[in-house]
């Protein structure tokens, strides 16, 4: 239920020169067939969100897990009661029961409603997303409300409010050493309460998403997301997705296919194996949780690269094993016994 108890309003942006980026209706609405697939990476000590002009959000250390987010944006027809939310004009689904009901008009964007296998959410006062166009600078608070149902027939009601703010600007470096220049950042701030059966089960959600928009893709390439739950259950998360599309050509810039460490868990060392058919100069930095460097191994340019590096005084705990290709960059996660 913690995975789908809070469903993000996506927000979207286009380019209108160097200089702004600005979300505007007529690039960034999504329309029927759009797809937005995400892969799941994990953190590297304090995640960077800073807000305000000209900062920089280095996430290149971050290892990828195994966890990924596809969705497809369809006809509400489609969706299998689609028809209970009156007024939705497109929605988001991820082919398991999760789906999000938009409302798309000449000058906002809005949340009609949402339901996965649990729980649904039907507002008949709509959560305006944003309105269009947006750039830097941006901010509006909107409240919302309706009612809310869980799969066993519970009824009762879902209040809220939501405010976005287009907070940041940029450069980006994705993991891998990808980098965005002329970055927006919007930060999206959602407190909202769901009460079942007259007051006898409430869960009351604070969630708040990172968002990152840049060159010509419709939707964030990069979104950390943070939330919370209180009341008559309780469970946090944390998720740091990156979109496929900002992704391409990301195997030409790491060489996971070609690398393994092992064992993993370890406890006094682990060993590195990869493929270096190009003979290129080959680094391992070791990173701890708080983004540490602790070691620097540099390992020659064999067309095959292998060794066993010592870690018996490290201490327990997660580190990321960044390792250089010449150019390119691969990071996995290690953990330390």
């Amino acid at each position: 239920m913690k995975k789908n108890i809070y469903l993000a309003i996506f927000t979207f942006i286009s380019v209108a020169s160097q200089a702004q980026l600005t979300l505007t209706k007529a690039f960034n609405d999504p329309i029927y067939g759009d797809q937005f697939n995400r892969k799941e990476f994990d953190s590297v000590g304090v995640v960077p969100k800073s807000t305000g002009t000209n900062q920089l959000w280095n996430f290149s250390a971050y290892p990828q897990n195994a966890n990924v987010l596809n969705t497809t944006f369809t006809t509400v027809s489609t969706a299998p009661n689609g028809a209970n939310y009156i007024g939705a004009t497109i929605v988001e689904m991820d082919g398991a029961g999760a789906n999000s009901y938009y409302k798309s008009t000449a000058s906002t964007y809005e949340l009609v409603g949402a339901e996965n296998t649990s729980l649904s959410y039907n507002y008949t006062n709509t959560a305006m997303g944003w309105a269009w166009p947006t750039a830097y600078g941006y901010t509006n608070t909107d409240t919302y409300s309706g009612s809310a149902a869980t799969s066993s027939s519970v009824t009762g009601t879902a209040i809220g409010s939501n405010t976005v703010n287009a907070s940041g600007t940029g450069t980006l470096i994705l993991p891998g050493g990808i980098t965005f220049n002329n970055v927006l950042q919007l930060t999206i701030r959602n407190t909202f309460t769901l009460n079942y059966a007259s007051s006898t089960f409430v869960l009351n959600i604070n969630a708040v998403d990172y968002d990152y928009f840049a060159g010509a893709q419709k939707l964030p390439i990069f979104t950390v997301s943070y939330s919370s739950v209180t009341g008559s259950s309780s469970s946090s998360s944390a998720k740091i997705r990156v979109n496929n599309l900002a992704l391409t050509g990301l195997n030409d810039h790491n060489f996971d296919a070609a690398f393994a460490i092992f064992p993993n868990p370890a406890k006094d060392h682990f060993s590195i194996k990869l493929s270096n058919p190009s003979q290129l100069t080959c680094n391992i930095e070791i990173i701890n949780s708080i983004g540490q460097k602790v070691q620097l191994i540099k390992l020659g340019s064999d067309a095959e690269i292998s060794g066993n590096i010592n870690i018996a005084d490290f201490a327990t705990g997660i580190y990321t094993v960044k390792t250089t290709l010449g150019s390119r960059i691969s990071c996995r996660k290690l953990v330390v016994e």
